[in-house]
């Protein structure tokens, strides 16, 4: 009910005043923008605006719009609670974002898709909506794999904490770097933590980040009663304090970004993440096809399927446009024949499904639609082994790199992701292939999967 009042109010009132909670930051006089934000400048005393007669006072609608009609960062901005932008250490970080507005913009673009899978389940779970700018702060939005006792994922959420959340983690499938289910598990935790902090959100925030033991002590050492929380008195460490503000900081500048030279960028409701299940043992380069999706984007999208296969009850993420197409094409595939497929000619692939007479040849042709002729999408000529998992033998271990190629199309054909590949080979980005150049196709037994 909070959310839809906002909403209303946010509504009737975005012709008049930017449908912003949040104190506006204004900008330093002088021509050059860079000393507009380097100066900073203490923000103008707040005054009413005039307004018409027919809006003087608040605004009564019996009806809220559907979320629809509001954009996104309109909806975003109406659920700010708690970010105070005078604090100082707020007013630095907000200088040290300011210093690279465009990196930030393109940052945002990027995540823009998860970020409102993100918006999404704080809404339904009544939380402020400053945390949708949590894995901005803890990842930038890419969930990063862990390496030994490490945090991972969008949320980097510790393996101790993952146990505590029902987050699992196996040889082919870490659910940490599951978007869906990391979301709706540190949402969760969020939740626990503003039940035991009594909604004080900066001390939530602080718990999530420094462990709620050790905010509760420096509660105690301060000798601060709950509903008299000075903040900046707590003696936690300076990485907490800085992650607080880098949270409201984010905030501040959403909330005037014109003001503060931020674009925000927006995206087609085509382009929104939906979660789709995964009822039989599914080929990972296959979902990604009947997603419409590079191997690059779909394994960003859904990084914690590391084997190759998606195992059965889980879950994908597909762009929303694609869900249909998706669901479509693979009704049309036998459950026996969504594991173990490769790639090779257009021509070799129709030819294997006529003779085999398990697909469609006008199957294979839409799910490969705008593929090369050398680097279709089919089921492998080994079966998939009785267990129900692919045979390790339907890929080769090796690519020798022909003239012309790159990485990404050798992902491709292989049904891997660019980041896999760089990492079995230690290729840093930008490395540039050669003929003759020989990668692996796999991980080193030796080293952990990427």
């Amino acid at each position: 009910m909070k959310v839809a009042v906002r909403l209303a109010a946010c509504i009737a009132l975005t012709a008049l005043a930017g449908c912003t909670t949040m104190p506006r930051v204004e900008p330093a006089a002088g021509p050059a923008p860079a000393q507009a934000r380097a100066a900073l400048p203490e923000r103008a005393p707040a005054s009413s605006p005039a307004l018409p007669d027919a809006l003087v006072g608040p605004p009564e609608l019996s009806v809220v719009p559907s979320p629809e009609v509001v954009s996104d960062w309109a909806r975003i901005r109406a659920g700010f609670e708690f970010a105070r932008c005078e604090r100082d250490r707020v007013r630095a970080a907000m200088r040290a974002l300011l210093r690279s507005p465009q990196q930030n913009s393109a940052m945002l673009a990027r995540a823009m898709p998860l970020l409102l899978f993100v918006r999404d389940e704080l809404e339904r779970r009544g939380l402020p909506l400053e945390f949708v700018f949590l894995p901005m702060i803890e990842s930038a939005y890419v969930a990063v794999p862990s390496v030994g006792n490490r945090p991972a994922g969008l949320w980097q959420i510790m393996p101790v904490t993952a146990k505590g959340l029902g987050l699992e983690r196996e040889p082919g499938y870490d659910a940490r770097l599951d978007a869906a289910r990391s979301t709706r598990a540190a949402v969760s935790h969020l939740s626990v933590l503003a039940d035991r902090f009594e909604q004080d959100w900066r001390l939530v925030t602080m718990a999530y980040n420094a462990g709620e033991f050790r905010v509760r002590r420096a509660m105690r050492d301060a000798r601060l009663a709950p509903n008299a929380i000075d903040h900046e008195r707590l003696a936690l460490s300076p990485i907490t304090h800085t992650h607080l503000a880098r949270l409201e900081a984010w905030a501040c500048i959403v909330s005037d970004a014109e003001r503060n030279d931020m674009r925000l960028p927006e995206i087609g409701p085509g382009e929104r993440l939906v979660e789709v299940l995964v009822e039989t043992p599914l080929d990972f380069a296959l979902a990604a096809a009947l997603a419409r999706a590079s191997p690059d984007r779909f394994h960003r999208d859904n990084p914690a399927h590391r084997d190759g296969t998606v195992a059965a009850n889980r879950t994908l993420l597909v762009p929303a446009r694609e869900r249909e197409r998706y669901q479509r094409l693979l009704a049309r595939i036998p459950a026996a024949r969504r594991l173990a497929w490769t790639t090779s000619t257009r021509a070799a692939a129709l030819a294997a499904a006529r003779a085999r007479g398990e697909l469609e040849p006008g199957l294979l042709a839409e799910m490969n639609e705008g593929a090369p002729i050398d680097a279709w999408l089919a089921p492998s000529v080994k079966s998939p082994s009785s267990h129900g998992i692919a045979s390790t033998s339907a890929r080769p271990a090796l690519h020798m790199v022909r003239s012309g190629e790159s990485l990404w199309l050798i992902a491709r054909r292989h049904g891997f992701s660019v980041d896999a590949l760089r990492t079995w080979n230690g290729l840093a980005r930008g490395a540039i292939l050669r003929p003759g150049d020989t990668l692996r196709l796999s991980a080193p037994r030796a080293s952990p999967r990427p």
